[in-house]
């Protein structure tokens, strides 16, 4: 016996239901073994140029957070176009907050010179165009990181570069200046 409105639509969607698994299923193309087929796969030529660029970047990545201008600048000129503001998987990388390694870190070229206090590096990659604002994989801007460390070379470098004063970290929710103040760093807000 039906009661409700609510008994009428839920026996039509049953009704609904029912219909559909009896429909036959589509045939899809399977590949060896009765598994579906792999789709559209990289072509080779591209896989091999990505590997490259990837290993191009970690390169990089590892130069500047050793303020390595020399191995940056080959780098750079080895292979084609390098993208300066591409996200790299950093090992070891600890947060300059907690000092807590973050295992799923991945940070800019830009970022790992910044945070490491390589003054030479952070103007090279600001030199030929790298973001100063571009966030690691946390939140935390280059600006941010060296003003939490009080960095103030760097910062002002940044800040040159016109790196956005007013970004907000995603889990902290700080500005670079709230970082300089709460981190104690006054020589970083002037």
């Amino acid at each position: 016996m039906i009661e409700s409105p609510a008994d009428v639509i839920i026996i039509a969607l049953i009704a609904a239901l029912d219909r559909t698994a009896a429909l036959p299923r589509r045939a899809e193309p399977n590949g060896p073994g009765g598994r579906p087929a792999p789709r559209a796969a990289m072509s080779s030529k591209k896989a091999a140029k990505a590997a490259k660029a990837a290993k191009r970047s970690s390169k990089l990545l590892d130069a500047a957070r050793y303020g390595d201008v020399e191995t940056m600048a080959r780098v750079m000129s080895s292979g084609g176009k390098l993208d300066l503001d591409a996200l790299v998987a950093s090992e070891g990388w600890k947060n300059a907050q907690t000092q807590e390694k973050n295992p799923d870190m991945r940070v800019t070229a830009l970022f790992a010179a910044a945070a490491m206090q390589k003054e030479a590096a952070v103007r090279f990659l600001l030199d030929r165009g790298a973001n100063p604002s571009l966030a690691d994989s946390t939140g935390c801007t280059p600006l941010m990181d060296a003003a939490v460390l009080g960095f103030s070379p760097i910062l002002q470098g940044l800040m040159e570069a016109k790196a956005e004063l007013d970004a907000v970290h995603l889990e902290s929710g700080e500005t670079a200046f709230h970082a300089t103040c709460f981190h104690n760093q006054p020589d970083c807000a002037a």
